[in-house]
């Protein structure tokens, strides 16, 4: 599977281009929203990283909305201070 594993050795911006470029790309293809939530998650760990904050909280909701966790989540994001409301 894209020899996944071997990204997890290398630095936060190499997983990312990988996620975006490769694994996210095909598995949307694939409609298979269980493996596109945790390539979310991931890709949302490594915008934390880099403190990109608003990136990061919309790739975590994408990636909780896609596993059912919370369906109504909403993020507002104001200047640096990010929050995630639920109803």
């Amino acid at each position: 599977m894209f020899l996944y594993q071997q990204y997890f050795h290398f630095d936060y911006k190499n997983l990312k281009t990988f996620l975006e470029t490769e694994a996210i790309p095909f598995f949307q293809k694939q409609k298979n929203n269980k493996q596109l939530s945790i390539f979310y998650i991931d890709l949302a760990t490594s915008y934390y990283q880099e403190n990109q904050f608003e990136k990061a909280c919309l790739y975590y909701q994408k990636g909780i909305s896609g596993i059912g966790i919370a369906k109504n989540m909403h993020v507002v994001a104001s200047d640096k201070k990010v929050q995630v409301k639920f109803p």
